[in-house]
């Protein structure tokens, strides 16, 4: 890893990264003669979205509790069935965010909730109190989505950004306006 970031920076150090290489044995004579090793390793696709939705999760909790730290008690997960990627961390969860319970439920009340959407799962965050501005949290996002899936139809319905833009980048654009309306359709059920 080492010899490899040598190697890249030797175009803009080069008498720096040559006797660093020369005297750690990497090189015999130049950076400039060796080639780059290309070892790709290929990732499981399926944990790495598991690991994407996670640290999605992580964050949007955060921006929810903001400054009410102790205010939460409980995180409910509405689903009826059990999801392998939460179930592998909930460790992890209660030890950043010390819930006194994490728990599954198919169908819960959430018309004045802390409300959020991580890779189509609605979690709650469940308080000890009854608080007025869980239902201004709740416009909020949906606010936000709303204005997110104008966002990214608009720029999908651009014929300049279609024909410009590389495929990799259409897709994400793609994907992110499913996931904004998969999120607002969640959040409006009741």
């Amino acid at each position: 890893m080492f010899s490899r970031s040598l190697n890249l920076i030797n175009p803009i150090i080069p008498f720096i990264t040559e006797k660093i290489g020369a005297e750690l044995g990497y090189i015999e004579q130049s950076f400039f003669n060796q080639p780059l090793k290309k070892d790709i390793k290929i990732y499981d696709e399926k944990k790495l979205s598991e690991f994407n939705s996670f640290i999605e999760l992580i964050k949007k909790i955060r921006v929810e509790l903001g400054d009410k730290k102790n205010f939460f008690k409980t995180l409910i997960i509405l689903s009826s069935k059990k999801i392998k990627w939460i179930d592998s961390n909930i460790f992890l969860i209660n030890s950043i965010f010390n819930f006194n319970d994490i728990k599954y439920q198919e169908n819960h009340d959430n018309n004045k909730q802390n409300i959020i959407v991580v890779s189509g799962i609605k979690f709650i965050l469940e308080s000890d109190s009854n608080d007025n501005s869980d239902s201004k949290s709740l416009d909020k996002k949906i606010k936000f989505y709303r204005n997110e899936i104008k966002f990214f139809s608009t720029k999908l319905n651009n014929k300049n950004f279609m024909e410009k833009a590389p495929i990799e980048i259409i897709k994400e654009q793609k994907r992110k306006l499913n996931e904004a309306e998969k999120n607002l359709k969640l959040l409006l059920q009741k």
